[in-house]
C-alpha cells in the first residue's frame, strides 16, 4: 500500500469516529462551556452545571441555568434575587420575571430561571444579587454562559447533567 492510501484510510477512519461520535462531543463541549463555580460568600459556592430552554407553554420559554450551592445555603442569610443582561456592565439588567426554584429531594440543588433572555448568539450575562437578611451590603456576582442552549422537553435534564459531573 503506498502512503497516500494508508493516509486516506486512517483520515477515513477518524471521519468515521468522529460522525459516530459527533454528537455526544457536542454535548461535552457545550457542556464544559457552560460549567463554572462561583464564589457567593466566604462559605459558599456556586456550581453552575447546565442551561437550557424549558417550553414553559406555547407562548413562551424560560431559561433554566441548574445551580448546585456548595457549603452554606446561601437563601437562609441573604435574599437573593437575579438578573439578566447582554454584557456585563450593561446598565439595563432586567430582574423581572426571574426566581429561584428548588429541586425536590435536594436542599442545595435549585434552577435559576428567566423569562426574558438574549438570543442572539452573544454570552448571556446572569447578575446574582446577595442583600443580607441581617443587613448589611448588597453583594453582586456576575457569570456568564454562552447561548448555546437546547430545548429540555418537559423540563428533563440529561443524564450528563443530573449526575454533575464538574
Amino acid at each position: 500500500m503506498t502512503r497516500k492510501r494508508i493516509a486516506l484510510t486512517i483520515l477515513a477512519l477518524v471521519a468515521g469516529v468522529l460522525v459516530f461520535f459527533a454528537s455526544d462531543l457536542a454535548e461535552r463541549i457545550r457542556l464544559a462551556s457552560i460549567r463554572q463555580t462561583i464564589t457567593l460568600t466566604d462559605t459558599t459556592r456556586m456550581q453552575i452545571h447546565d442551561a437550557c430552554i424549558y417550553p414553559a407553554d406555547p407562548n413562551h420559554q424560560l431559561l433554566r441555568v441548574y445551580v448546585t450551592y456548595v457549603g452554606d445555603d446561601p437563601n437562609r442569610d441573604f435574599e437573593m434575587r437575579g438578573e439578566i443582561a447582554r454584557s456585563p456592565d450593561d446598565t439595563a439588567f432586567n430582574h423581572i420575571w426571574q426566581w429561584q426554584v428548588g429541586l425536590s429531594g435536594s436542599n442545595t440543588d435549585y434552577f435559576w430561571e428567566f423569562q426574558d433572555y438574549p438570543r442572539n448568539g452573544t454570552p448571556i450575562y446572569i447578575r446574582i444579587f446577595l442583600r443580607p437578611k441581617a443587613g448589611g451590603l448588597e453583594m453582586v456576582r456576575i457569570f456568564q454562559i454562552p447561548d448555546r442552549l437546547r430545548v429540555t422537553p418537559n423540563g428533563e435534564w440529561p443524564r450528563s447533567c443530573v449526575t454533575k459531573n464538574t
